[in-house]
């Protein structure tokens, strides 16, 4: 890598033999080279969304925002994992680490090397991670790993796993000299992974998720994670204002087949361009400056655990089993993102096949090539985008650091998706990836649509229909009676249902009447129906939004009339509902039932008879045989 007195000789530049290395032991080009090493500025890294490439390109950044010499003593690489973590202090695996980024050990690690191990960091073949690793624990540099420096191996493995003994260690000494070489070291590579792993952990990690250290706690670390601008949020159509200055985008080179980078992370799936960066995707056109291209930098997904919810922005609070991301940035060094959501059809989307593919696979920190995939394989036919439109707002990256001032476009054209396609993200240890809608504060949404006047009049017309038609019916409040007295009930379970009955042991009677009812129905029974998770569960959808659980309240005339009265629930902390439930005992045996005693007023809002004058009514059918 060069010897020390070029190392201190080295300001801002890097010479020729250290381009070479950089080029012999890795995969970026010059123009790659250069870009890391000189243009590189802290708010361009800001951009990147997540750990595999955020990790790595946060590194080159502050290492030349803070180190522009080139160079730096293992104090000052202290105070640069310092500033990639400030939640955590310069730890005890900082000598194995510095040893591996200090290639020739002459206690001073340039850019060159640097990048070079950051590189191969990673990469997905494992002998490459056993070289640095075998590297890091070779303290003299002699091409051996001796008995002190196994006793070291050993209490990094006794920290971070269980049962390895320094005896296994011993064992690797196949020649029983006393020492193992390289070749020894990798012949031994199942623990030779789990020190890897090990130490990369230390180093190479991210200290937020969507778990543990998830969004609630990202403000603590991360500051601007709680400013007034955050990202995602739950677009309400009906506040977007029309914008006619917010022209069409242009897409330049999305037709183009490039070879891709992919890599799952752990945290998401990231895209990144892996060929010729002449042809690189970019967009133009819209409200940006006159001349100014917006360059593709990454893509990535946001999703859940099942199909009922995934996606990061909502539309009219509903959510989508997928999102991606397209992140572009500007020579000027400003950001915009492109938002497209999925939503599940029958058939699934051939288009999507190869990067499909790619998706299903374990967690693990490598990388696998797309070949020959262009973006128009994912977005939607330009003329469905221009009919369509899209959303403007100002926010933020949706991950930390959470950096204000992204300007998002989110394309009301959705991309078609199978469920057996969705499968292969779930297939990942990725439970979900999504942060929950941010507030929109005083911003404002906009939003282009070429016949968004006509849209809107049409929308006028059909609402004034809906009112005239109202108007014209007797839809007038319903009279509750006696849901507010205390009655026995019998509970039963019933073919996946709990059926919940009145005893009536009086002429006392729960009824209703009012609304354009011509007799009074007395209330037969009451179920639920719900899902296996809050967000989905309810039989009815209100625009499209599933609720987590349903009740029936089914009533009946003297003349054999039904009527369903259907409340949807929300997940709150109201303590009057909890406290319904907590004593109420469902069974799950169908040959035994269960006998309760409360009122429907604990259950019903019915106190609030005002909330209770606006109900939706159709004819219909029971919701289950007959």
């Amino acid at each position: 890598m060069g010897n020390k007195k070029s190392k201190k000789a080295e300001i801002r530049q890097l010479t020729e033999s250290e381009i070479q290395s950089i080029l012999e032991n890795t995969d970026y080009n010059r123009d790659q080279i250069t870009e890391f090493h000189q243009n590189f500025t802290s708010n361009y890294f800001l951009t990147v969304d997540f750990e595999y490439l955020a990790v790595k390109r946060s590194l080159f950044s502050i290492y030349q925002k803070v180190y522009p010499s080139g160079i730096l003593n293992k104090d000052q690489f202290c105070t640069l994992y310092n500033n990639l973590h400030p939640a955590k202090k310069c730890d005890k695996y900082l000598d194995q680490i510095f040893q591996m980024f200090d290639a020739d050990k002459d206690g001073i690690v340039t850019f060159g090397e640097f990048m070079i191990t950051v590189f191969l960091q990673g990469r997905k073949e494992p002998e490459e991670k056993l070289r640095l690793v075998f590297r890091m624990y070779d303290y003299n540099c002699n091409g051996f790993i001796e008995e002190n420096e196994m006793e070291a191996i050993l209490h990094t493995v006794a920290d971070n796993c269980d049962q390895i003994e320094y005896e296994e260690l011993k064992d690797w000494d196949q020649n029983k000299n006393g020492q193992l070489n390289e070749q020894e070291f990798r012949t031994k590579m199942r623990l030779g992974l789990i020190i890897s792993l090990a130490i990369f952990k230390c180093f190479f990690c991210s200290d937020w998720n969507y778990e543990g250290h998830g969004p609630d706690f990202w403000l603590h670390e991360y500051p601007q994670c709680a400013g007034n601008l955050q990202s995602p949020i739950n677009i309400q159509h009906s506040n977007a204002i029309f914008d006619p200055e917010l022209g069409q985008l242009t897409f330049h080179n999305y037709d183009i087949n490039l070879k891709w980078r992919v890599t799952n992370t752990g945290a998401t799936i990231i895209a990144n361009q892996a060929d010729d960066s002449s042809s690189s995707p970019y967009i133009t056109g819209s409200d940006f400056k006159v001349g100014v291209k917006y360059y593709l930098k990454q893509f990535h997904f946001h999703w859940g655990f099942n199909v009922y919810q995934g996606s990061e922005h909502l539309i009219d609070s509903i959510k989508y089993p997928l999102e991606i991301h397209l992140v572009h940035m500007s020579e000027l060094n400003e950001t915009t993102v492109l938002s497209f959501l999925f939503q599940i059809t029958k058939d699934e989307n051939k288009k999507l096949k190869i990067l499909i593919d790619e998706i299903g696979r374990d967690v693990a920190i490598e990388d696998s090539h797309v070949n020959n995939f262009s973006l128009d394989s994912i977005i939607p036919d330009n003329d469905e985008l221009k009919r369509d439109g899209f959303y403007r707002y100002m926010g933020s990256l949706t991950t930390p650091p959470c950096t204000e001032g992204v300007k998002w476009t989110v394309f009301r054209t959705k991309i078609n998706i199978s469920e057996s396609q969705m499968m292969e993200f779930y297939k990942n240890e990725i439970d979900f990836n999504h942060r929950q809608a941010q507030e929109l504060n005083d911003r404002i949404l906009t939003i282009n649509v070429y016949n968004f006047k006509n849209e809107k009049s049409i929308l006028n017309n059909f609402v004034k229909k809906i009112i005239k038609n109202l108007l014209k019916s007797s839809l007038l409040k319903i009279n509750f009676y006696n849901y507010d007295k205390i009655f026995n009930w019998n509970i039963t379970y019933r073919e996946y249902q709990i059926n919940v009955k009145p005893v009536y042991d009086s002429n006392l009677r729960i009824l209703i009447d009012g609304s354009d009812f011509n007799e009074i129905y007395e209330l037969s029974q009451f179920h639920f129906h719900w899902g296996y998770n809050i967000y989905q569960g309810s039989e009815h959808q209100i625009d499209f939004e599933k609720f987590p659980l349903e009740v029936h309240l089914v009533h009946e005339s003297k003349n054999g009339q039904l009527a369903v009265l259907a409340f949807l629930f929300r997940i709150s902390n109201e303590s009057k509902i909890q406290s319904f439930f907590k004593n109420i005992e469902f069974i799950d045996n169908p040959n035994k039932f269960s006998i309760a005693r409360f009122s429907l007023n604990s259950l019903i809002p019915i106190e609030n008879s005002e909330n209770l004058k606006s109900y939706f009514r159709y004819k219909g059918s029971l919701t289950i045989p007959p």
